[in-house]
């Protein structure tokens, strides 16, 4: 004994022990600790699977009627979540088609905005031409009425020249296209003037 103190001094210092058969005694004593929970834990085992053998030998087609009923509840929710999930899919199909109607009609719709659209501005170039070009006609309708004006001023002269100095002037009238070299004689007296 004392040959393996000394051998096994540094490790029995080391776990704080006087020898090394207090360590020895300790682990035989923890592995016959073990070993007896061992053996009561696998009796209880024992007792609790016969008892559990027993007890569903004893309620065995109590437990088999409650499992079917139980597996009839859950069929028949099965099928119910079925026959909702087919209609939540017809659902489905069916705001699917509407949504593809509306993106029709929204693609439809937006193609005739970009027609409309197309239309007004060709409208409105349209319109700013007319309007340049009545702007153009108006300027030249007043340039003639201001040239008409000038000319009636200069024949209305004309005339009281003719008048004064008793020149017959050629007159034509204004339904008439009489042909060059005919004219109708002024009277002296008329006055007529166009």
């Amino acid at each position: 004994n004392g040959v393996e103190d000394r051998i096994f001094a540094a490790f029995s210092a080391s776990l704080g022990l006087s020898s090394v058969r207090e360590y020895e005694e300790r682990n035989l004593k923890s592995d016959r600790e073990s070993e007896q929970q061992m053996l009561e834990m696998t009796s209880v085992q024992s007792q609790l699977r016969a008892q559990l053998e027993y007890e569903q030998r004893k309620d065995l087609p109590g437990a088999i009627a409650k499992m079917q009923a139980s597996l009839a509840k859950e069929e028949a929710t099965l099928a119910q979540k079925k026959k909702k999930q087919q209609e939540l899919d017809a659902t489905i199909a069916g705001l699917k088609q509407t949504a593809a109607g509306v993106e029709q009609q929204v693609q439809s719709a937006k193609a005739d905005q970009d027609s409309f659209a197309a239309e007004c501005k060709a409208l409105k170039k349209n319109l700013k031409t007319a309007s340049d070009e009545l702007a153009k006609l108006r300027s030249s309708g007043a340039q003639t009425e201001a040239e008409l004006t000038r000319l009636r001023s200069q024949r209305q002269g004309t005339f009281q020249r003719a008048r004064l100095e008793e020149v017959d002037v050629p007159l034509l009238r204004a339904d008439d296209e009489a042909p060059k070299g005919t004219s109708a004689k002024r009277k002296r007296g008329s006055g007529a003037s166009a």
